[in-house]
């Protein structure tokens, strides 16, 4: 009766299925022809291809009657399908068919999870199991994004715009306590003249430690994967079971904005996603002394982060009839920006709005109320600028990692937490606002988990259930296809090393105290010094020395132009970099 079990049209095909599947990873594997063309199957062995098909099939046969209570079949074909998937996804980074992906995974699950065809629902998990399982993922992503940014510093891919600015500045920092840069604008100048950052001083004692930034890069992971914490507290405080709290803080761990914005390089936003969420968590817990200190936490992150604290305001003032704390809540964050604003103003340093904003404002000098005018005067033209081909990718990318549960509340109201996913990442027209590459959407990845962890705690069991494993399974797929190119970095520092080697050595041999200017990829690594100025834009003053990387181009005009300025060259590798130098003053 049981060998009679064993070959049913269904058994028969998970089984054959699984070995396809398989077959086809295996093939990815060996054969590193493109998979998106016919010359794959070419290279192919086709009695080879048989036979990793037939030695599956027979083996999950035999596991099947040999071991009928473990159900191996169907955790095969999950692992199976998955591991495919996910070399697919990491051979094939491209939108489109990293959905066709995830739907074909999500039938599967569909197929697994329908009559609990794995036995999860039996499977128990405790405390202390779900910690050790979220501290290994906390792990992962460290590693990962802290050692990959790490490796864009040392194998010359920072550039200044964002490192070798924050570099600097932390460099003056620790010298003077004052958070100023020559690279920023090619002129000394506080960096809180183009965005009021206060918040960095937190990380500046362990910079007085470690002063390199290698530093800034992995303490951005660290301080990002910390969020995890209130996530884990939140689903706690909502009673979610283990199962379903391992579930969110999966997803929170492989979300590919929380990974693909550091690698831009640290920005002053990394804070933003930590300190939302503990600011919803203590909400939660009323705890309004530590909710106070994480919303004035939050406003030092940048100027325009009072727009995510007047939101949170909004909610507790319509969805919750917290009249007097949201009512505070909104007054300081309208206060505060309108004094960081005013401040920048007076700096005349930067244009806020007009640079990121410009296709709100029919004038780019115009203020915030303009951009709130022309939005009510215009709906229309709100959808016409939210709604492009790229930018509706990017709501994909943001909301399918998380299935979609942040829209999927009871409450109408409480969507007025998506306010800041319109305005600072949808509606302007600079595209780094809706690119996951970059740090834009920290603060609303926080708005979203916190809406999917209420939005699934109103949820009965069962729904629960499917959107948190379609969730979790998003995310990590979504965090291949969208991340996996990164590892390029390690094969980078691996190729290359040689040149690497010698270009520390000679960017080694520059005085700590002389001055210099630097094409935009060398700046981070010359960054620790009072005067450092981009090569690329317009330079105010000689320096001692001027280093050009000629990996990619030559400057052989430049060059001359220099040498006849009085320059001599100190160093002539080719391929790489040239170094000339001038006594000064």
């Amino acid at each position: 009766m049981r060998l009679k079990q064993l070959f049913t049209p269904e058994k028969l095909f998970v089984r054959f299925f699984t070995s396809w599947c398989l077959a086809g990873f295996l093939s990815l594997l060996f054969v590193k022809t493109g998979f998106d063309t016919l010359a794959f199957s070419e290279s192919l062995n086709l009695l080879i291809y048989l036979l990793w098909i037939a030695g599956g099939f027979a083996l999950l046969t035999a596991a099947e009657y040999f071991l009928p209570s473990i159900r191996i079949a169907p955790y095969a074909l999950f692992v199976i399908s998955f591991a495919y998937s996910s070399l697919m996804l990491y051979r094939k980074r491209e939108f489109y068919f990293s959905l066709g992906i995830l739907f074909l995974m999500c039938l599967i699950g569909y197929y697994l999870l329908r009559d609990d065809k794995m036995g999860l629902l039996e499977l128990t998990l405790s405390s202390k199991q779900i910690k050790v399982i979220i501290a290994a993922c906390v792990g992962f992503y460290v590693l990962f994004v802290g050692g990959l940014t790490s490796l864009r510093y040392t194998t010359y891919y920072t550039s200044t715009f964002d490192l070798g600015i924050f570099s600097q500045m932390f460099y003056y920092m620790k010298e003077t306590g004052l958070p100023m840069t020559t690279c920023e604008r090619n002129e000394l100048l506080s960096h809180f003249a183009i965005h009021v950052s206060p918040i960095f001083y937190l990380l500046l004692p362990g910079y007085c430690i470690f002063p390199t930034p290698i530093y800034l890069q992995v303490m951005q992971a660290l301080i990002l994967a910390s969020g995890v914490i209130p996530v884990y507290l939140l689903a706690r405080h909502y009673e979610l079971s283990n199962k379903a709290v391992l579930l969110i803080c999966v997803a929170y761990c492989f979300f590919p904005y929380l990974a693909g914005g550091c690698f831009y390089d640290i920005h002053e936003n990394l804070f933003l996603a930590p300190c939302i969420l503990w600011l919803f968590y203590f909400y939660e817990k009323r705890k309004w002394l530590l909710f106070y200190i994480f919303a004035i936490l939050t406003l030092m992150v940048k100027e325009d982060a009072a727009i995510y604290v007047a939101c949170i305001a909004l909610f507790l003032l319509i969805c919750h009839k917290e009249w007097k704390h949201g009512a505070i809540l909104m007054m300081v964050s309208v206060l505060y920006f309108g004094l960081a604003y005013t401040f920048i103003q007076l700096q005349g340093r930067a244009n806020m709005l007009g640079g990121h904003f410009s296709n709100l404002l029919a004038d780019p000098q115009d203020g915030p109320f303009s951009i709130v005018k022309n939005l009510f005067l215009n709906p229309a033209y709100v959808f016409n600028e939210a709604m492009t081909e790229e930018k509706v990718k990017y709501v994909f990318l943001m909301l399918l990692p998380l299935a979609f549960l942040p829209l999927l509340g009871k409450k109408l109201s409480q969507l007025v937490l998506l306010i800041p996913f319109l305005v600072i990442n949808l509606l302007p027209d600079y595209p780094y606002h809706h690119d996951i590459g970059f740090q834009y959407g920290f603060g609303v990845t926080a708005c979203f988990f916190y809406l999917a962890i209420t939005n699934a705690a109103g949820m009965g069991r069962i729904a629960r259930k499917w959107i948190l494993s379609l969730a979790a399974m998003a995310s990590v797929l979504l965090f291949v296809s969208t991340m996996s190119g990164h590892i390029g970095y390690l094969n980078r520092a691996t190729s290359d090393r040689e040149d690497f080697q010698k270009m520390d050595a000679y960017l080694a041999e520059i005085p700590e105290e002389a001055s210099v200017t630097a094409t935009g990829f060398l700046v981070p690594k010359l960054s620790q010094r009072k005067v450092i100025y981009d090569f690329d834009r317009d330079l105010p003053e000689e320096t001692e020395y001027i280093v050009i990387d000629i990996r990619s181009k030559t400057y052989d005009e430049e060059i001359a132009a220099f040498e006849e300025q009085g320059y001599t060259q100190t160093v002539n590798e080719e391929g790489l970099l040239v170094i000339l130098h001038k006594e000064i003053g």
